[in-house]
């Protein structure tokens, strides 16, 4: 941690987050329903021995996680808010989505954030890249060697492909911010 955020247990429906304040947990908390969410007491390093500036996944983190494995609460604070991070928001309108690439496989498919509830609920059956018409189809079997296409993939987000080719390379797509056209 090494900073002033506060260290965090998070309680959902099935899962404890133990992790700082810095918003990386919260699109997974958020998914799985938040029941509770607690401070961590920076004493509960007592346990450990000392605290140090630079190394709380072993003086809060470890500690806290052992002390939720047998039920006890000693060190945390039932709080209300987090920092929230929401890897999922994309910018929509009639005809544009401003979204933003995540990731791009050694393949070269470039991994939107554009979740697949997006694409299903505004029912978009084609996306244009640049000049480019892209259908969104199922499976890369739905369009010849070589073509583009948009398909929902193992992230459940918009990715951008070509069958047997690589997008990114072949239309210099990088990380960050990426416009696309789009129609039903």
């Amino acid at each position: 941690m090494g900073s002033e955020r506060k260290a965090l247990v998070i309680k959902t429906k099935n899962y404890y987050f133990v992790c700082p304040d810095n918003g990386i947990a919260y699109p997974s908390a958020e998914e799985d329903g938040i029941v509770k969410i607690y401070q961590i007491d920076e004493n509960i390093s007592e346990l450990t021995g000392e605290l140090s500036a630079t190394f709380h996944g072993r003086d809060i983190f470890a500690p806290a996680a052992a002390l939720l494995s047998k039920g006890n609460y000693t060190y945390f604070k039932e709080i209300n808010e987090i920092k929230e991070l929401n890897l999922f928001d994309v910018d929509i309108s009639d005809t544009e989505i401003r979204c933003n690439v995540i990731y791009i496989d050694r393949f070269g498919n470039v991994v939107t954030n554009i979740k697949d509830t997006v694409i299903n609920n505004k029912k978009i059956k084609k996306v244009y890249f640049e000049e480019l018409e892209i259908p969104v189809v199922r499976a890369y079997s739905d369009v010849g060697i070589g073509e583009p296409l948009a398909l929902i993939g193992s992230f459940k987000t918009l990715e951008l492909s070509i069958r047997e080719g690589n997008f990114a390379r072949e239309f210099r797509v990088k990380h960050g911010m990426l416009r696309l056209r789009w129609k039903k």
